[in-house]
């Protein structure tokens, strides 16, 4: 439940990061590293939802966050 919502965050976070690298390409570099740390972070977080380690997971969601299915049910 709470796994999708940092799924759809990590998501949109890699979106907003690729469309600043086509708008301004003299800090491509810069963009390149920041995209390689936000996919190595979201890999990390399958890795721990794979491993159920909710210790590291909890960091990621607030404590009243609520889970809404995409068929707004």
């Amino acid at each position: 439940m709470k796994l999708s919502i940092a799924g759809m965050y990590f998501l949109l976070i890699s979106l907003t990061i690729g469309c600043s690298s086509q708008k301004n390409s003299s800090s491509s570099a810069n963009n390149a590293s920041s995209q390689q740390e936000i996919i190595s972070l979201s890999k990390e977080k399958w890795q721990w939802m794979a491993d159920k380690n909710v210790d590291k997971l909890a960091t990621l969601f607030h404590d009243q966050s609520k889970f809404v299915h995409m068929s707004g049910t």
